[in-house]
């Protein structure tokens, strides 16, 4: 194994002459000591992320990810509500919170339209249209198709986002305050 130098494992073979000197070595991980038990309120704080099947569920229902029940989108396409009327959860991080939802937007879009199209080269020439008629419906047919997948995809960022780090609630930071 390696030398042990205060906290900092060295590991074994990164340095040739065996000395304990850190700056010859390559290799360095930190490890935190086992002595030290963790604080009471870093334990109360640990959370068990559930499941991402029930954020993607909670995503494609257009639901809250918070309190699984509230609504996310006001209007269609793409409307999205401040905050959740039921947990107060508020859907606007910062400012162009939604970029990645716009970013699954297209990625969804392409997803769909290029198996599509692929596809469609098994199927018999229409020898009426040129390139650029085809062009057109392709295009007349990929718009629809964002506009559809947009509030699903801006759902999802937001239920993705939220499981990876959640951020609590207004009634959470309220009584976080209060007690």
């Amino acid at each position: 194994m390696g030398a042990r130098i205060d906290g900092i494992d060295e590991v074994a073979g990164s340095n040739p002459a065996g000395s304990t000197n850190l700056s010859n070595s390559r290799f360095v991980h930190a490890r935190p000591s086992v002595s030290t038990p963790p604080s009471p309120n870093r334990v109360r704080m640990a959370r068990v992320r559930p499941p991402i099947s029930g954020a993607v569920r909670d995503a494609i229902a257009l639901r809250c990810p918070s309190c699984r029940t509230g609504r996310v989108l006001e209007r269609w396409p793409n409307k999205m509500r401040p905050s959740c009327a039921r947990c107060g959860l508020t859907f606007f991080r910062e400012s162009g919170y939604y970029i990645g939802g716009m970013i699954i937007t297209y990625l969804l879009t392409i997803g769909v339209v290029i198996p599509i199209f692929l596809a469609s080269l098994l199927l018999p020439d229409f020898n009426g249209l040129s390139h650029y008629a085809r062009f057109g419906l392709w295009i007349l047919f990929a718009i629809p198709l964002s506009f559809v997948l947009m509030p699903y995809a801006y759902s999802l960022w937001l239920s993705l986002d939220y499981w990876l780090e959640p951020w609590p609630a207004r009634g959470d930071r309220e009584r976080d305050e209060a007690g």
